[in-house]
């Protein structure tokens, strides 16, 4: 059974997919990440830690968390 955060993170790779957040557009934080979902802080850093380990986001230091371009992704994965 896939927990909350794999749902989370799931959630949000298929609003990427679908347009609502385009490549370089920042994704909301924690805590507005949680509230959106249902669920608590917690669960939405590990969605949002998956989804930077997958390259599907990156982050800059003091700036945020951004939507990959497919090809930064893809390079991510080699």
């Amino acid at each position: 059974m896939p927990t909350r955060a794999m749902t989370s993170s799931f959630t949000w790779s298929r609003r990427i997919a679908e347009g609502e957040y385009r490549p370089g557009m920042p994704v909301p934080g924690e805590p507005r990440l949680a509230v959106e979902l249902g669920v608590s802080k917690g669960t939405a850093r590990r969605a949002l830690n998956a989804l930077l380990a997958d390259g599907t986001l990156y982050s800059v230091l003091g700036k945020g968390t951004f939507v990959s371009r497919p090809s930064d992704a893809t390079a991510s994965e080699s």
